[in-house]
């Protein structure tokens, strides 16, 4: 018997260029893991996901939207507000994240 409304632990997908996860894995967590937060560590800007922490070296600048999080980063790091982009709407994060993949 095979029950097709359960996730399995298996992506087929194209490979595609260097850090490049399968489209297909992120609603896959979110499925997973409704409603919590995530994180994605060693992230590039291609990688970033409205409601995931991205966290990486080759991101440009801190795109924090929460304003919690924005509030405890300036807060610990208040040199770096100049870094700190404005807040995005998800939506934007996603089309900003995707005009890097040309």
């Amino acid at each position: 018997l095979l029950n097709k409304t359960i996730d399995c632990d298996v992506l087929l997908a194209e490979v595609r260029e260097t850090s490049r996860k399968p489209d297909e894995m992120y609603p896959l967590l979110e499925r997973l893991s409704p409603g919590t937060r995530k994180l994605e560590i060693f992230g590039r800007q291609h990688n970033t996901q409205p409601g995931w922490v991205t966290l990486g070296n080759q991101l440009d600048g801190a795109h924090l939207i929460e304003p919690d999080m924005r509030k405890r980063f300036l807060g610990r790091y208040p040199e770096k507000a100049g870094e700190l982009m404005p807040p995005v709407e998800p939506g934007e994060l996603r089309a900003h994240a995707s005009e890097g993949d040309n």
